[in-house]
């Protein structure tokens, strides 16, 4: 069996050798350590008492990725998430586990599969389609277990639906929800967050119009965006995301459209290129070229910008049938990827709460409240605009 590794940079205040941290109310991240996982460990250790256990493989990244955080609150498990009893003896007596291991179009539920088997409540950072739609459809197992499962608590759906579901207060009929991502060079690109956004690449997936699916082809098309500066005016492209099936179902929406697109004009004519060659059959599959573009993605990451942006644009019509849109706007002008962790964060630290008191499977904009969730983006120095 596997025992806990407690570094001695990272073990509780007065332990001991082989002292552990108590296990009420802890919550378990799957790596912890990785570019959005060590961001989800850091805004859990401030939203919420509750300590924290990083499952990692790599000892020496975990170290340095959880380097000043308090160690009277973080315990260090070394091992393979995708083995399954030690999934389940990492969680065992925990109150929640986090996956924010990517990328998730490659993933299977072996971490959510012991969360039912253990009876613990689980959240996800998933921005991939058909491992969202994965996860409900074990909704039914996840009831039975008596647990909540939130699922893609990131940037999209997670934060994108919220922003959809404030912008649409007060619309009877929402005909279309417009997304875009705006990512700043210098943000820390990690292999399973950017490859979701790439993963198709050059491959036809079905969208949402007008109430039905529609064929797109990932990186084809194109939509300018203009954001406050210093972002400004922004060419987005079109890519597979799980807002496409997930919105529709929260909000009714007839239209979704999504758009992303990074600061280096040249990072994105080189994408849409690498598409033209993958449609054309010159280049292997989305995920694969995806991997060598988050490679060739540091090159441009020596200047720039290391914020981000999204936005939501919902056109509907209010209760006097007079069609009306509404646009909101999030902006981090620093460390932009600190915006998909705040979902995460924030619905593990509710679960440790018991605030979230019905078992089943739930997006962020189905449980959180907006006006709560903008709140805490404004007292963190985001710039929310509406």
């Amino acid at each position: 069996m596997k025992r806990t590794v407690v570094p001695s940079a990272l073990r509780p205040h007065g332990a001991g050798e082989g002292a552990g941290m108590s296990l009420t109310g802890r919550i378990v991240v799957f790596g912890g350590s990785g570019v959005f996982g060590k961001r989800v460990v850091r805004e859990i250790l401030r939203l919420c008492e509750a300590p924290v256990t990083v499952v990692a493989r790599d000892p020496g990244r975990a170290e340095r990725a959880l380097s000043g955080l308090d160690p009277g609150r973080i315990a260090l498990r070394l091992g393979d998430a995708s083995n399954r009893e030690f999934v389940r003896e990492s969680i065992r007596g925990a109150c929640a586990a986090v996956c924010c291991i990517g990328p998730f179009d490659r993933l299977d539920t072996t971490i959510l599969d012991a969360c039912i088997s253990e009876r613990v409540h689980y959240v996800d950072i998933a921005e991939n389609r058909e491992y969202v739609g994965r996860v409900l459809a074990l909704g039914d197992r996840i009831k039975d277990a008596g647990i909540a499962a939130l699922t893609g608590h990131s940037s999209l759906p997670g934060t994108s639906s919220l922003l959809a579901k404030m912008a649409s207060q007060g619309m009877p009929q929402v005909e279309e929800i417009t997304i875009g991502l705006f990512l700043g060079n210098k943000n820390e690109r990690g292999r399973g967050g950017v490859g979701a956004l790439l993963h198709s690449l050059g491959e036809e997936f079905m969208g949402w119009e007008d109430g039905r699916g529609f064929p797109l082809v990932g990186w084809h098309r194109s939509r300018l965006f203009s954001f406050p500066e210093p972002v400004g005016e922004r060419e987005l492209f079109v890519s597979n995301i799980a807002d496409y099936e997930q919105i529709p179902r929260l909000l009714g929406a007839r239209t979704v459209r999504f758009f992303v697109g990074f600061e280096s004009r040249m990072m994105n004519r080189l994408i849409q290129f690498a598409g033209r060659l993958r449609r054309a059959g010159l280049v292997p599959s989305g995920p694969r070229t995806a991997s060598a573009l988050v490679r060739l993605g540091g090159i441009f990451a020596l200047t720039g910008y290391d914020g981000g942006a999204i936005q939501v644009s919902v056109l509907g019509k209010n209760s006097a049938e007079k069609q009306i849109r509404r646009t909101v706007t999030v902006m981090a002008d620093r460390e932009g990827q600190r915006i998909p962790a705040m979902p995460a964060a924030l619905g593990a630290c509710a679960l440790a709460r018991g605030e979230i008191g019905k078992a089943g499977v739930f997006l962020f904009g189905e449980w959180m409240d907006p006006n709560r969730y903008l709140a805490e983006l404004e007292s963190q120095g985001f710039r929310v605009q509406r």
